[in-house]
């Protein structure tokens, strides 16, 4: 926000804190790459209700094409 020059960035960019963001939890001490997928996150579930969720959608998938070969 208040235009950091490359000096400042090179920390946070050229990978060496990568093991502590890892490794440590430590999300503020470099970039933490999550790709694309961020942005279909809309909660946080636990393990069994997010294997459910999935579990639900692909069996409304399959059931969803088979009534389309079906008819």
């Amino acid at each position: 926000a208040r235009h950091g020059t490359l000096e400042e960035l090179q920390p946070l960019l050229d990978g060496t804190r990568q093991t502590g963001v890892w490794d440590e939890g430590l999300v503020d001490a470099a970039l933490l790459p999550v790709g694309q997928s961020i942005g279909l996150i809309k909660d946080v579930v636990s393990c069994k209700e997010l294997l459910d969720r999935i579990m639900k959608e692909a069996e409304e998938s399959v059931n969803k094409t088979r009534a389309y070969f079906e008819s």
